[in-house]
Formats: structure tokens, C-alpha cells, sequence
């Protein structure tokens, strides 16, 4: 994939060859995904560009591909037609209402999460809350126990010592 700066694009647009190319802005070439950015243009057993598109085996290929892997392929378009005619196509605008589905699906479910967290976090606080509480009337109960128990126990000591 091609990505010039402004002086370079001007000479992309004018020569003759690539007149026709299509390209992007540098700022937006790098806000691609990553799995675009990874799309092979050429092919690895020759090095050449590809060139057309083999409807049989659903692959691109180069000129010597098509030669060598190919001769017997009927259907071999030109690769910038299958491309012009991919744009288009209702499965490419069935797949992008599924993937804005898909993204508005997962964009609920991240709310959702973050409502859960808060909901936990709240949980969390009260009844840490209700167990410093708990913990606290327990104190003061077994402490009210031990004054009185003390206080028995001091009474006894007092009524059996003094005979």
C-alpha cells in the first residue's frame, strides 16, 4: 500500500501509469487497522504485484502465477475490477451493518461492565460498612459482659473473703 506526502502525491496523480491509483492521506493511512496494513500486494513465490483475482481458488495472483499456478482457471478478472465491484456489493454492506451491530453490541456490553464494577464497588463498601459496624456492636457487647462478669466476680470475691 502507497502512502505519499503532499509534493509526492501531485507527481503520483500526474504521471501516466498511475494516474488512476487510488490514494489515501498519510494521517489516514496510519489510523488504519492493523490487519489492512498486512494485506499483501505482491505475490511471495514471485515478488510481482498482483494483478487479477482466480474466482476458483478465491485468491489473488500475479501474471507469472497465473501462468505457472493457473492455466487452467476460466475465471480470472482483473484484480481493480473485483476490488471496484467489492466496494459495492451488498455482502460488503451486509458485513458492515453486522460489524456496527457488532460494535454497538460490544459497546453495550461495556457499559454493562462498567455498571457492574460500580455496583460491586458499592456492594463492597456497605457491607465492609456493615461488618466495622457488626464488629463494633460485638465489642461493645462483650465488653458490657466482661464489666458485668467483673463486677459478679469483684461482688463474690467480696461477700466469701470477708468471713
Amino acid at each position: 500500500m502507497n502512502h505519499f506526502c503532499n509534493d509526492c502525491l501531485r507527481y503520483h496523480s500526474n504521471a501516466k501509469s498511475t494516474k488512476s491509483h487510488a490514494v489515501i492521506d498519510v494521517s489516514d493511512f496510519k489510523e488504519l487497522p492493523e490487519f489492512v496494513l498486512k494485506i499483501k500486494q505482491h505475490c511471495e513465490d514471485h515478488g510481482a504485484l498482483f494483478q487479477n483475482y482466480c474466482l476458483n481458488h478465491e485468491r489473488p495472483c500475479c501474471r507469472k502465477c497465473i501462468n505457472s499456478n493457473h492455466r487452467n482457471c476460466t475465471d480470472l478478472p482483473p484484480l481493480d475490477e473485483v476490488i471496484k465491484d467489492a466496494r459495492t456489493s451488498t455482502t460488503l454492506q451486509d458485513i458492515q451493518e453486522r460489524l456496527q451491530d457488532l460494535k454497538k453490541y460490544v459497546e453495550v456490553i461495556c457499559l454493562k461492565k462498567d455498571s457492574n464494577v460500580k455496583e460491586i464497588k458499592a456492594q463492597s463498601k456497605t457491607i465492609i460498612g456493615l461488618i466495622t459496624y457488626t464488629r463494633l456492636k460485638l465489642n461493645q457487647h462483650l465488653d458490657k459482659l466482661e464489666r458485668e462478669i467483673l463486677q459478679k466476680v469483684s461482688q463474690l470475691e467480696k461477700m466469701y473473703c470477708k468471713v
